[in-house]
């Protein structure tokens, strides 16, 4: 299993700084309902924002676990690593980097502004800037599917999220994954009885990571 990686573009800065052209009536009436606490997933009026300031977003159709009319994720993410010709043992779930920015200049003036009547939008002016890495892959054969990993970090620092991405492109790409994979069926006693957050971590030890999730609230 060979893995190309792609070049990630950050964005030139981690704050929202444009105001949006939207009246009173939209600041006050606009659904402030389901703010992602722990994600990047955005609020209609956090799309808005990151438009205004040409930051572009994903659309990607999943499956929403808040409202279940739903089937949009906005947020902005850029596609990682990807597989180099497909497998029929090897499922690459999904592998990205994400982005979350906060609120500065004049775009926090105006929801500054608006909140002085609307309480609520001051959630937003609380919005920590962060960024994360996201990677998972699954074992398929006649018998069964086996998660190998599946490693979740967030970042508030640069420098540590691109160390830390730098040394997992690394662990990945060099991963002799066929004796992963037998490590990781050897011990199925071991991790199966695992509640989620332990099994996790232990399959994570192999990538060099303490946890397999390390998750920065939004605000």
């Amino acid at each position: 299993m060979k893995f190309k990686i792609n070049e990630i573009v950050f964005p030139e800065t981690l704050w929202l700084t444009q105001p949006i052209k939207e009246n009173k009536k939209y600041f006050l009436q606009t659904d402030l309902h389901n703010l992602d606490r722990e994600g990047y997933q955005l609020l209609p009026i956090e799309q808005a924002y990151y438009e205004a300031n040409s930051i572009g977003l994903t659309h990607t159709k999943v499956s929403n676990v808040v409202d279940k009319k739903a089937d949009s994720w906005f947020a902005v993410t850029q596609e990682w690593m990807t597989l180099e010709e497909a497998s029929s043992n090897y499922f690459l779930d999904h592998s990205f980097i994400v982005f979350r920015l906060g609120f500065a200049g004049k775009a926090r003036e105006q929801l500054e502004k608006y909140s002085e009547q609307r309480p609520e939008l001051r959630r937003l002016l609380g919005i920590k800037p962060k960024m994360g890495l996201d990677f998972c892959v699954d074992f398929i054969d006649n018998l069964q599917a086996v998660e190998l990993v599946h490693i979740e970090w967030d970042y508030k620092d640069v420098s540590e999220f691109q160390r830390h991405k730098q040394q997992l492109e690394a662990c990945i790409t060099t991963m002799d994954w066929e004796n992963h994979v037998k490590w990781i069926l050897a011990t199925q006693t071991v991790w199966q009885g695992m509640y989620g957050d332990d099994q996790g971590n232990y399959k994570a030890q192999k990538f060099g990571m303490p946890t397999a999730m390390r998750l920065v609230k939004t605000f």
